[in-house]
């Protein structure tokens, strides 16, 4: 086995970071919770700086891998992972490139509408980011900061952050998620043809127990509004916990505001 020498370390860690970053959508948000200066997080990007030991740990937290991410590749490392996992979740899990198509459901950002589990008058509309990783399809998100607030919970990212696996069914797609501080739930999707857009209907399920008050499920819709950082945070402005006259026109449509679900 060769010597690992510097510059080969960097060249390894630059690598697997581009990686991370580009699974997280935004380098300055990366950066800005990091408390590291994009031009520094660009300079071990590409290789040309290593990070200081605190540093190091620091970014190893942030993205949920270990110290191993400046020697091997990353993938290596998400194979290792997977492999610790008992062999029936193998099985369910398995790394397939064609599991979820590019076509089914492509990568990029997506506007999401439902009605609100906690006030029925309401509507929930959100930004979400899907990725895929090792043949994986991944949905990830943040409840809006408003959501948060009403439910009485913190808003710092990690507590709101989301991540829900994709998999493909014989009619539609099944999202299978959770936060640190909702309950899992599951959400079905199924493309629907609109000339306005690319968009994707189903519902969505919270785990909770019955209430007559409260519904535990209802209709969503996915809008894809393709891969710019840019037109993603110009979506963003019109999310939050809003009222019926403030849903987009065809997410009103589709979720069919005026009958119930069943």
């Amino acid at each position: 086995m060769s010597e690992v020498v510097p510059q080969a370390v960097r060249s390894v860690f630059g690598h697997n970071l581009r990686l991370l970053l580009e699974e997280r959508g935004s380098i300055s948000a990366v950066a800005a919770q990091l408390g590291i200066h994009r031009t520094q997080l660009n300079r071990y990007m590409n290789s040309e700086s290593f990070p200081r030991p605190d540093v190091l740990d620091n970014i190893c937290k942030h993205f949920d891998v270990d110290a191993r991410i400046y020697v091997e590749p990353l993938a290596e490392l998400r194979n290792a992972k997977m492999a610790a996992c008992p062999r029936l979740l193998q099985n369910f899990l398995s790394v397939n490139p064609n599991l979820v198509h590019e076509e089914d459901f492509p990568s990029g950002f997506y506007k999401f509408s439902r009605r609100s589990f906690v006030d029925a008058t309401k509507f929930l509309t959100g930004l979400t980011f899907v990725k895929r990783v090792q043949g994986l399809t991944y949905v990830r998100g943040y409840e809006p900061n408003v959501f948060m607030n009403a439910m009485g919970h913190r808003t710092d990212a990690e507590v709101r952050e989301w991540l829900a696996l994709v998999q493909k069914t014989e009619f539609g797609l099944i999202f299978i998620g959770a936060s640190p501080t909702f309950a899992t739930s599951m959400n079905y999707l199924t493309f629907e043809h609109s000339r306005n857009g690319k968009f994707w209907i189903g519902y969505a399920a919270t785990q909770a127990r019955e209430n007559v008050v409260r519904a535990r499920a209802t209709r969503m819709v996915y809008e894809h509004i393709g891969t710019d950082f840019r037109t993603a945070m110009e979506a963003r402005r019109s999310t939050g916990l809003i009222e019926l006259d403030r849903l987009d026109k065809e997410h009103k449509r589709f979720l069919k505001t005026d009958q119930e679900f069943k």
